[in-house]
């Protein structure tokens, strides 16, 4: 091809040029190209004819990879959208056919949920939906979560048998598993079932196994909390000394522990206690302890 340089005076020479022509073509030759954005900038608008040789094979190249990064950029919007309207449509139809897919943990929080609300049957059908889940995935810890949820459904409706069988259920499972603070816990609401059974030697039975593990695992609110029941269940028995010594260990933990609540039950229980011993002086003054502690 001959030099883009070329012009009419230029005369060839045995096969050369004039050194006029040949030093310009030299000196264009050597001549860096603009930087790609300029030249791009010049190329656009221009004609093909009006545009540099090297300027044109630039906007072509340019083009070319813009039409290149279109089609992969519609190409993957395309994947994604499929892909979306895919898992939309299954989420859809999962959700008209109303199987709202939830783990065990959200269904025994709903059915707590509706438990507090006293709509019991919503709550024992999402339990038993966590418990089936549970089960299926082989989650032991869980399925005796879910039991004790059980119990405490037919605990407050005062089905205590039907309470005792779940409860028994689940305080198997925590031992098999080694949740100690979960069969502490289970062992003390058996005793509340049994006591509010009045088989109370069954109630004390649970409350001082309870009392050990709570013990044990550091417990300290739960501790004194069985403390004071265990007093209670003596009361019961009319056996007040050994009751208001369960409640003054209680009453100690509770304050060791900040637990102001806990330590006003412990004093009232205290009161009580002296009370139906006709130490009135002491039960007055206990009460009136506890009078000041819900001042606070």
């Amino acid at each position: 091809m001959l030099p883009v340089c070329r012009t009419a005076s230029d005369v060839k020479m045995g096969g050369k040029y004039s050194g006029s022509a040949r030093d310009a073509c030299r000196a264009e030759e050597e001549t860096p190209s603009p930087p790609l954005a300029r030249r791009l900038d010049r190329a656009h608008g221009a004609s093909p004819q009006s545009l540099h040789l090297k300027d044109s094979d630039v906007l072509e190249e340019h083009y070319r990879m813009r039409r290149e990064k279109c089609r992969v950029c519609t190409w993957t919007a395309l994947v994604v959208v499929t892909y979306l309207w895919a898992a939309l449509s299954k989420c859809y139809g999962s959700i008209q056919e109303g199987h709202i897919p939830q783990d065990v943990s959200a269904l025994i929080a709903s059915g707590d949920a509706h438990r507090a609300r006293s709509q019991y049957e919503q709550a024992v059908a999402l339990y038993e939906q966590a418990l089936s889940m549970a089960q299926q995935g082989k989650d032991r810890a869980s399925e005796g979560r879910v039991l004790d949820s059980l119990g405490h459904v037919y605990g407050e409706l005062r089905q205590y048998e039907r309470a005792i069988a779940f409860y028994e259920q689940a305080l198997a499972i925590h031992r098999e598993v080694g949740n100690r603070a979960e069969e502490g816990s289970t062992l003390r609401i058996l005793g509340m079932v049994y006591g509010e059974l009045r088989q109370y030697e069954r109630a004390i039975a649970f409350y001082e196994q309870a009392f050990a593990i709570h013990r044990e695992v550091g417990n300290w609110a739960d501790e004194g909390s069985t403390l004071r029941i265990l007093g209670r269940v003596y009361g019961a028995l009319s056996q007040y000394e050994r009751a208001i010594a369960f409640y003054e260990q209680a009453l100690a933990i509770q304050r060791a522990v900040h637990n102001r609540q806990g330590e006003g039950m412990a004093l009232q229980s205290l009161g009580i206690a002296y009370g139906e011993l006709s130490q009135y002086e002491r039960a007055i003054a206990f009460y009136t302890q506890n009078g000041r502690n819900l001042s606070f």
